[in-house]
């Protein structure tokens, strides 16, 4: 879920480019100050819209997760070791359907636990196991002829392919209980295999999975699409392939009285007869060892990742959580094409067919099993291997079983370690594979958990920014009902501009008188009664201020002054209006933020009796006078004298004409500070009396020194 770019460029603005310096178009074109308010206001509110849409259809539905998606922020090191298993995992998905093909077999291997103690027995003949796998059915004819030596020797082939697997029966039976546990959960696997790439995509995606649980609360994530993987698990058809090699199984069957040579055998037939106890054992898991071998390779990738499924299993919680929040990431469901790939191969799958061929192989040498009876000279010494053969015919039909499974029995023989792996964290596969859909889901919706994650920072700085008091919902909310998204028409007819359209009655902003509006806007919003009350004010030349600007380009915007009252129109608005400024150029299609700021109503008029007359002209620039003493008359006045600005007498017009000290020069005047010594001075009057009152006093001096 990529941040539009308008959207992207909005946050970057609202977080870095807004601010309270002075504006100057050049060097800080979004400063607020020194006027800058008047340009940037209006701006920054169609900002703070276009984000807030984008959150509200896009973004906020994400926080409803948060909790969820915290969870998943402690899956780091687990999601990460599964990225390194991407390979494996891709494996499995594309074995899922062979393992339910395989599966549906179980019941045809039932018949192994009849006859587990005779594989060990058929363990003599291990160097024939390979031909024993072509014709598994065919020994059942040895069930039949269990008392006849005859008929024992026939089956040299079968107790030799029995034999030549003594290694790996031995080995499967030491797993049997982790061969059932993972046979039992052979689904599971296959999904666990399906989903790899799924499982890697979600490790890489630990972090921003952390992030998107933290923000649950605002973020909604879309669940994945399962059907396709569900189509992949319906192959089981394949197996009706083998019922279809019947004939040649009789065919086996029909020569069987000239098997009497099997006393060149008699070496495998002691070691099958050995290895009796471990042939029941795997006759017993016979459904299980099949079921295994056919996910052979699902069962390795599995347990070499052992570890990280385990953990992934303890986060099934919050991966689903993650996943359950499908409503608004949509996107997510792009990706099923992915998962129809998975469902696509079922017919490559279903190839696991072929195995028909080698039994029709088997039923084409039965020459070769008619030569064999022409050695019949050995019967003798068979017949002193009487009670091995015997062990050995009492486990006829558990060594046909085995020998059917020849080739499984050695796949999984040869997967011991991870089938024991898998085994020991079935519970895990299981709970990992009941999420599948959640993990494929919350993987393919790596790109936008990690864009909402980033985003979810960009929106809290410009709920900062924008005002630490209101929250960005809020802010946006009346943002959004500040500013109406439509589209610019460059047509001027006087006509309706279509939905979410507006237009000027001329192509230059600076001439336009009228503008056309669409009563619905971009967003098919009805507008009719925001616009029927754009001349709502009573402030009868100025409604209020309608700005109209560019959602691609903020610096292309135009500036009207609502005139007259809005006329109705069918599917449109009229609105009168005057010119106030505009720069930038709009282009037919612009997104445009419309935004418009009422005016406040006229005031009262003066509450006085309204009789004050005045004249019937006036002087232009003349005062106005009272007329006589009632107050109620007013005359018009000459214009007043103009005041010097220089600060020159000579500068003043209707100046009068003045005396001779006022003509003078300036310097012919004391200067303030010479005429405060001035004043201070001793004064002629004072000075004679001054005088009187020395001439007293001297002589009062001399008559008191005796002179």
């Amino acid at each position: 879920m990529a941040i539009p770019t308008d959207v992207q460029a909005a946050l970057t603005r609202l977080s870095s480019g807004y601010n309270n310096g002075d504006y100057n178009a050049s060097t800080n074109p979004l400063g607020f100050s020194n006027g800058g308010h008047r340009i940037n206001l209006y701006a920054l509110t169609a900002d703070v819209t276009l984000v807030g849409v984008w959150l509200d259809t896009t973004v906020t539905p994400v926080v409803d997760i948060s909790a969820e998606i915290q969870a998943l922020t402690a899956i780091v090191d687990e999601i990460t070791t599964l990225a390194a298993i991407d390979d494996q995992i891709v494996t499995l998905a594309a074995l899922s359907a062979q393992l339910v093909t395989l599966a549906a077999i179980a019941s045809n291997i039932t018949t192994v636990a009849g006859i587990s103690t005779n594989v060990t027995t058929v363990a003599g003949v291990s160097t024939h196991v390979t031909t024993v796998a072509g014709i598994h059915t065919q020994v059942t004819t040895v069930a039949a002829r269990d008392a006849d030596v005859g008929t024992v020797a026939n089956r040299d082939a079968d107790i030799g392919i029995v034999a030549d697997r003594d290694a790996a029966i031995g080995t499967v039976a030491g797993i049997a209980t982790a061969v059932s546990t993972v046979a039992g959960i052979d689904e599971d696997v296959s999904t666990v295999a399906a989903i790899s790439s799924a499982v890697s995509t979600v490790a890489n995606r630990d972090a921003d999975i952390g992030t998107v649980a933290d923000r649950d609360a605002d973020i909604v994530i879309v669940s994945a699409r399962d059907t396709d993987i569900a189509t992949v698990a319906d192959r089981d058809i394949a197996i009706g392939v083998v019922a279809g090699i019947a004939a040649d199984v009789e065919a086996i069957s029909a020569i069987s009285s000239n098997v009497t040579t099997v006393a060149s055998i008699q070496a495998q037939v002691t070691t099958v007869a050995a290895r009796d106890a471990d042939i029941d054992t795997v006759a017993g898991i016979a459904a299980s060892v099949a079921t295994v071998a056919g996910i052979d390779e699902d069962v390795s990738t599995v347990g070499g990742i052992a570890a990280a499924v385990s953990t992934v299993a303890a986060r099934d919680a919050d991966i689903g959580t993650v996943a359950d929040r499908d409503g608004d990431i949509a996107i997510v469901a792009a990706r099923d094409a992915d998962i129809g790939i998975v469902a696509d191969r079922d017919a490559a799958i279903g190839t696991v067919a072929g195995i028909a061929s080698q039994v029709s192989a088997v039923a084409a040498i039965d020459d070769d099993v008619t030569t064999v009876a022409g050695i019949q000279a050995q019967v003798s010494t068979v017949a002193a291997r009487d009670v091995a053969i015997g062990t050995v015919a009492s486990r006829d039909a558990a060594i046909a079983i085995v020998a059917a499974a020849d080739t499984e029995i050695a796949t999984v023989a040869a997967i011991a370690a991870p089938v024991v792996a898998v085994a020991n964290i079935d519970e895990d596969v299981a709970a990992v594979a009941g999420i599948a859909a959640s993990i494929v889901a919350t993987a393919e919706n790596e790109t936008n958990i990690n864009t909402v994650a980033s985003s979810i920072a960009d929106v809290n700085s410009v709920a900062e920014n924008i005002d630490a008091v209101i929250s960005a919902e809020e802010y946006a909310a009346a943002a959004q009902a500040a500013a109406r998204p439509y589209a610019f028409d460059d047509a001027t007819a006087d006509a309706s501009p279509g939905a979410g359209v507006f237009r000027m009655n001329d192509a230059s902003p600076a001439s336009t008188t009228v503008l056309f509006v669409s009563v619905t806007d971009a967003a098919s919003t009805d507008q009719a009664a925001f616009l029927d009350a754009l001349d709502d004010s009573t402030t009868m030349n100025n409604r209020g201020q309608i700005t109209l600007t560019s959602a691609s380009d903020r610096s292309v915007q135009a500036s009207f002054r609502v005139t007259g009252n809005v006329t109705v129109e069918t599917g449109y608005r009229k609105v009168p209006v005057a010119y106030i400024g505009h720069s930038g150029a709009f282009s037919p299609g612009d997104a445009c933020a419309f935004a418009f700021a009422r005016s406040g109503d006229k005031g009262l008029d003066g509450l006085g009796a309204g009789d004050v007359v005045g004249p019937d002209g006036a002087t232009d620039g003349g005062l106005v006078l009272f007329d006589g003493a009632s107050g109620k008359l007013v005359k018009t006045g000459a214009a007043p004298a103009v005041v010097a600005t220089s600060g020159q007498y000579a500068d003043l017009s209707g100046r009068p004409t003045l005396g001779t000290a006022a003509g003078a020069a300036t310097g012919d005047f004391a200067t303030a500070e010479q005429g405060g010594l001035a004043d201070s001075a001793v004064q002629p009057d004072a000075l004679a009396d001054a005088m009187a009152s020395v001439a007293a006093a001297a002589r009062r001096f001399s008559i008191w020194i005796g002179y």
